[in-house]
């Protein structure tokens, strides 16, 4: 597969020391390709396309020459560069093999000559540009034999000094691009001495950082409510309960009366057939000619107490002259039984199965009401309240034994910014960062735990960080000690400086010493891989 060079363009102004330079930071391509404009000063001249070829060689390039003019293409072909006409010409691969069109030279009037007897002519030589080898000065149709001679002399006694003069030029560039042109890299590894920092840090709702240990907080409430229908399975042995009603007795007398009759309490009365008996339930007082009424109990609890009206006649230990009746039905006996009750484990059972449902609500919402922020679990509050159309201990008609319960769910909590805290906490170690340290580019580890929160907004934190400070270097102080030295003096001179594990020194030359510019050394400072110092 055809690997596609990176175009380079170059600017007018540029100089051939700007062109090395930007073919030193693209060491890790394959192939670059120069575009050059028209006047390009970078590459006016064979010496500056040799310093080219020699600088790109050195930096394992393949290095090739888009130019639209026919001498910088010349120029190019000599120096042996691969050469195109356009960036087009690239992308299809069609690599010049000579310079383009050969511009046509007027030709100057013949002088007056001697007459030859025979003088050869010469035919016309093509202008069609050779494809095979750079082309070759031909000699112009129409140009008399007799004058080449006269010709290369003159053209030989001007190439002198221009060859002289170019010879200058080039010793000049050599020393100036072996002196400006190196460039070195020196890599200083340094091991970091860990630090710790402790603070704590208040946070209540809607506070403004009155210092560095506050940060604001956020309360949230979120009420869900919900019915639901229960079943009780209580059982509750109910007795048997007596028949209750009343009695009238009447006093009358005709002879020997006695003014009034007293009934104690406790008097038995019965049916007129004896099957059922009854006591009152007080004392009574009976006038002579008159009636009194008082409660009667049956004797036996349960439903066989029950009477019709004007059923009770009799009367134990009857005084005489004395009668009594029922004058309504004597009710309500019950014989004993098993009622289905409403227990606690009834209420229990239906609470629980609404708070399943609501509290997963509740934090559900209070989750997304919180979004990005960081919930305090410790301050999260979570209430119920339970009301039932009935009361624990109520009998329930066995047919349907249900009842209805509504649970209201309350949940209260506080959340902050997690990144807001953290950063609270890096502050507070970096404000123990001594002042000629700083702190490493190991990342800053942060912690952080609870001491106290409630669902209000109030929370007291106690924060953890810890990181890594190396000493401050001057970068520029390091190139101005470094330009000229060798690199095996630069080693022992930068190893001494402090927290210093490490020194590499690489240059783009095998040169036995450093740029004599300062602004050719590039330093860098790095963290020593293996751990930090204690």
């Amino acid at each position: 597969m055809k690997t596609l060079a990176k175009l380079v363009y170059v600017e007018p102004d540029e100089e051939v020391t700007d062109v090395v330079d930007r073919l030193r930071e693209l060491q890790g391509e394959q192939a670059v390709t120069l575009v050059l404009p028209d006047g390009a000063r970078a590459l006016h001249s064979p010496m500056s396309f040799r310093l080219l070829k020699k600088y790109a060689q050195a930096y394992r390039l393949q290095v090739s020459v888009v130019s639209s003019e026919t001498r910088l293409q010349a120029l190019s072909l000599e120096s042996g560069f691969p050469t195109y006409a356009s960036v087009q010409a690239v992308d299809r691969g069609l690599e010049m093999l000579q310079p383009g069109a050969v511009v046509a030279i007027e030709q100057a009037a013949p002088e007056e000559l001697e007459p030859v007897s025979s003088v050869p002519e010469f035919e016309a030589v093509s202008s069609r540009p050779v494809l095979s080898a750079p082309p070759r000065r031909m000699p112009f149709s129409g140009v008399p034999l007799l004058r080449m001679p006269r010709l290369r002399e003159r053209l030989q006694q001007h190439r002198r000094p221009i060859y002289v003069a170019a010879a200058v030029l080039a010793t000049v560039a050599f020393l100036a691009g072996i002196l400006y042109l190196p460039a070195a890299t020196v890599t200083i590894a340094v091991q970091g001495t860990k630090l710790d920092a402790d603070v704590q840090l208040a946070g209540a709702p809607g506070t403004q950082a009155a210092s560095a240990n506050q940060f604001t907080t956020q309360a949230f409430t979120v009420t869900e409510s919900q019915q639901a229908q229960g079943t009780a399975t209580g059982q509750k042995a109910i007795p048997a309960v007596p028949a209750t009603g009343s009695v009238t007795f009447t006093y009358n007398c005709f002879v020997f009366c006695s003014p009034y009759v007293d009934i104690p309490k406790g008097v038995v009365v019965r049916t007129s057939d004896g099957s059922k008996s009854y006591t009152t339930d007080k004392d009574l007082h009976v006038p002579l000619k008159g009636s009194a009424s008082v409660g009667v109990t049956a004797a036996q609890p349960g439903q066989g107490g029950n009477a019709d009206a004007h059923t009770v006649k009799q009367i134990d230990t009857k005084p005489p002259d004395l009668t009594v009746d029922n004058p309504g039905p004597i009710g309500g006996g019950a014989d004993a039984r098993t009622a289905t009750v409403i227990s606690d484990t009834d209420s229990a059972t239906a609470s629980q199965a609404l708070l399943d449902i609501l509290n997963p609500k509740v934090q559900s919402e209070l989750n997304q009401k919180t979004g990005s922020l960081h919930l305090v679990q410790e301050s999260l509050a979570i209430d119920h309240t339970a009301t039932m159309d009935h009361h624990v201990g109520d009998e329930l008609p066995a047919a349907a034994p249900t009842f209805n319960i509504t649970m209201t769910v309350t949940g209260k909590t506080t959340a902050f910014n997690d990144a807001a805290v953290r950063q609270l906490i890096q502050h507070a170690l970096q404000a123990k960062v001594p002042v000629d340290q700083q702190l490493s580019e190991q990342p800053v580890n942060t912690s952080y735990e609870v001491v106290s929160a409630s669902a209000d907004g109030k929370v007291t934190l106690t924060g953890h960080a810890r990181g890594f400070v190396r000493p401050v270097f001057s970068l520029a102080d390091i190139r101005a000690r470094l330009t000229g030295r060798s690199p095996n003096s630069a080693r022992p001179l930068l190893s001494g400086l402090p927290s210093v594990v490490d020194v590499n020194v690489r240059q783009d030359l095998p040169l036995p010493w450093l740029p004599f510019f300062a602004s050719r050394i590039v330093v860098r400072v790095q963290e020593a891989t293996g751990g930090f110092a204690s």
